[in-house]
C-alpha cells in the first residue's frame, strides 16, 4: 500500500494578503446579501398587507354612495305628516331594509351613538345643549347616521351633544 505524500502550499505574503482582502469581500458581499434578503422579505410582506387592506376596504368608494340613498329613504319613512298611502310606506322600508341588508354583508353597520360620550373621531357635534340632565360631552341625539365598514368610520355621525356651563356666583 502506497502512501499519499503530503502537498505543502508555500504562499507568499503578498498573495495572502490578497486572499485575506478577498474574504473580507466575500463577507461583504454575504452580510449584503442578507441585508438584501430581509429587506425584500418585508417588503413583500407590506405589500400582501397593502393588498388586503385593499380588499378589506376596497369597495368604500360605492358603499359611501349608497349612504344618501339610505338617508333619504329614512326621512321619507320618519317624515309624520305624509299623504303617501301605507302600501307605498312599507314598501319604501322594504327597499331601505334590503339596501341595508346588502351594505351590512360588505361590512358596513351604523354606528350606536346616543348616550355615548362625544369621540371626534368618530361624531361631528352640530349643536351642544346645555343641560345638567346629560353628563357632560354625552350625545343626546342623532342628527345623521354615522357608519362603520369593518370598525373603521366612514362616514362621521352628526350629533348633538350635552354642555355643562360654569355657574356664575353674584357678589
Amino acid at each position: 500500500m502506497r502512501k499519499k505524500k503530503e502537498r505543502v502550499i508555500h504562499i507568499k505574503s503578498e498573495d495572502l494578503e490578497v486572499l485575506r482582502k478577498e474574504a473580507e469581500k466575500a463577507k461583504d458581499h454575504y452580510e449584503q446579501l442578507l441585508r438584501l434578503s430581509a429587506e425584500f422579505d418585508n417588503f413583500r410582506k407590506r405589500q400582501e398587507k397593502e393588498r388586503q387592506q385593499f380588499l378589506k376596504f376596497g369597495q368604500e368608494t360605492l358603499l359611501v354612495k349608497f349612504l344618501p340613498i339610505l338617508d333619504s329613504l329614512e326621512k321619507v319613512l320618519q317624515e309624520k305628516n305624509t299623504d303617501m298611502p301605507e302600501t307605498l310606506l312599507k314598501g319604501l322600508a322594504l327597499i331601505r331594509k334590503d339596501i341595508f341588508s346588502i351594505l351590512a354583508s360588505e361590512g358596513l353597520e351604523r354606528q350606536k351613538v346616543v348616550g355615548k360620550p362625544f369621540d371626534p373621531l368618530c361624531h361631528e357635534v352640530i349643536e351642544t345643549i346645555d343641560s345638567k340632565k346629560y353628563g357632560e360631552n354625552e350625545i343626546i341625539e342623532e342628527l345623521r347616521v354615522g357608519y362603520l365598514l369593518r370598525g373603521r368610520v366612514i362616514r362621521p355621525a352628526m350629533v348633538k351633544i350635552a354642555k355643562h356651563s360654569p355657574k356664575t356666583e353674584k357678589k
